[in-house]
């Protein structure tokens, strides 16, 4: 039996996970909720990995996204009172079963530990942006349907962000005040 993982709560404050498709805004959200919050912002680690590989990606290195990216999390959650991670290991589970079929067992056995004080889901219903690592222009609603399904899978209460513009971090701000609020009680 896997042993539980703490919380995703920081020693002093809040863990929010930001996910969704790919190009739905999540790492412009989460640099504007550390902004405004004076928040910890753990970018996604996929990008930096994949810039640094001189070959085209295989089923390995998404369990060597996952571990080095659950690394800098645990150093995140340590050392920060607000953390924003800007995709995770959910990211790696979708990614992994669309691409290959399969996911590693350690990033399931980690999956089904974690907790956050607030998930929130982007919609991606902005425009698709070209970028060297995205692949999914066409199906992204399909892929938005597997976060539905796997946080539903994992018993994960998430907040939808789906508004345009401005709103689309009205939102979030709505979703966090009121768990900002409640901490403060």
């Amino acid at each position: 039996m896997a042993e539980k993982d703490k919380s995703t709560r920081t020693k002093h404050g809040l863990s929010i996970l930001v996910a969704g498709p790919e190009c739905s805004g999540k790492t412009a959200l989460c640099s504007f909720l550390s902004e405004k919050y004076h928040a910890y912002h753990l970018n996604e680690y996929a990008v930096t990995y994949l810039n640094e590989l001189n070959r085209k990606y295989n089923y390995d290195d998404i369990l060597a996204i996952a571990k080095n990216h659950y690394n800098e999390y645990l150093y995140a959650i340590e050392n920060n009172n607000i953390v924003f991670l800007d995709s995770f290991l959910l990211n790696l589970k979708i990614w992994s079963l669309y691409r290959f079929g399969k996911v590693d067992h350690w990033i399931l056995d980690k999956l089904e530990n974690l907790k956050f004080d607030l998930v929130l889901l982007l919609e991606p219903n902005l425009t698709w942006e070209m970028s060297a690592h995205r692949e999914n222009p066409n199906d992204r609603y399909v892929l938005y349907d597997l976060f539905v399904k796997e946080m539903q899978g994992l018993n994960w209460e998430y907040k939808l962000v789906n508004e345009l513009g401005e709103e689309r971090y009205n939102q979030a701000v709505e979703a966090l005040s009121i768990l900002i609020d409640s901490e403060n009680c």
